[in-house]
């Protein structure tokens, strides 16, 4: 089985380390790249295939609805969960209406993170399948 292909993306990069730190407590199996920006996020999620997305809605330049949009105009599939501080209303709602899959505020509190997981893995990992026997 394959790893899951994080990328974190957040101009902060002690919060990037504290979110890498939480997701590899929760899940052994993880490839976790990061980014510090918009143009960052965009070339690595264009470099390789990347299954989760954790992003911060606020950064310099380009805020992260900005990216949210960018990603998901290269794979409308793309699973990304936005992250933030400010955990206001129209902050959730915002981020959801432009196509996140959802809402986690900082501190990250592991439950949610788990939960996380576990949604991803229920809507998007393919069902492993038994190997046909050869006849």
């Amino acid at each position: 089985m394959r790893p899951l292909h994080v990328l974190i993306v957040d101009d902060t990069r002690s919060e990037r380390v504290l979110l890498r730190h939480a997701l590899t407590d929760l899940h052994r199996r993880l490839s976790i790249l990061e980014a510090a920006d918009h143009a960052e996020a965009l070339a690595l999620f264009q470099k390789q295939p990347i299954d989760l997305v954790f992003l911060d809605i606020r950064m310099p330049g380009v805020d992260g609805i900005g990216v949210l949009r960018d990603i998901l105009d290269l794979d409308p599939r793309a699973f990304v969960v936005m992250i933030s501080h400010f955990s206001t209303r129209e902050h959730v709602v915002r981020a959801l209406r432009h196509g996140a899959a959802d809402f986690v505020v900082k501190p990250f509190a592991y439950s949610k993170l788990a939960e996380i997981f576990a949604r991803y893995e229920s809507e998007r990992m393919e069902p492993v399948r038994p190997p046909i026997p050869s006849a």
